[in-house]
Parts: structure tokens; sequence; C-alpha cells
């Protein structure tokens, strides 16, 4: 998944650094340079409208790219796996198999 409105929000609304951007997105400095000189150059400012999605947003600055979410890996529902651990005997690894069952890499 691109991060590319987390590199705006951060820059454009918090003021971050591109340092700090860097630490908390891990994305590297050269990548965050990169997307924030196109973002100026494609005219991008914070915030965005409201009609743009992440599939949106990513076919802004990679235009040429297949931006759909990609259906080979399905992220899992955090809140979930955080009330599954909670429970007795169940293991990260446990549910890494039995997520690995569901969509096999």
């Amino acid at each position: 998944m691109r991060n590319l409105r987390e590199v705006l929000r951060l820059s454009f609304s918090a003021g971050l650094s591109i340092r700090k951007i860097s630490a908390s997105t891990k994305i590297s400095v050269g990548s965050i340079q990169n997307i924030l000189k196109l973002a100026e150059k494609l005219a991008i400012s914070w915030p965005l409208p409201d009609d743009w999605d992440d599939q949106t947003l990513a076919l802004k600055f990679y235009p040429r790219s297949d931006a759909r979410p990609s259906s080979k890996y399905q992220e899992p529902v955090w809140i979930d796996i955080h009330l599954e651990l909670k429970k007795k005997g169940l293991t990260k690894q446990l549910l890494w198999e039995e997520y690995a069952q569901h969509y096999p890499g």
C-alpha cells in the first residue's frame, strides 16, 4: 500500500520535516522528497479533495500504474486480531498460520 496520503498529511498539515516523516512512515528520505516534488509539480495541496480516495491519489502520482488494491494480500482486521490474542493459548504464530491458509501467497 502506498502511503502517499500520509506523507502529504504529515508534510502539509503537521509540518514535519522529511526526516521525521521518514521515521514515521518507514519510507526513505529520497522517496519522500520525490513525492513532495511531484505533489508540487502537480499542484496537489492539503487538504485533498473529498472525492479523492487512495486509488485516485495514486493515479495522480503514477498515471500508468495499476492502482487497484491487491487481492493477493488481504489486510487482517486488526481489532479482531487484538481480541483473538486475548484468548488463552492463542499466539501470533497460530493466527498467522490461519491467515496463511486463507490467503496463500
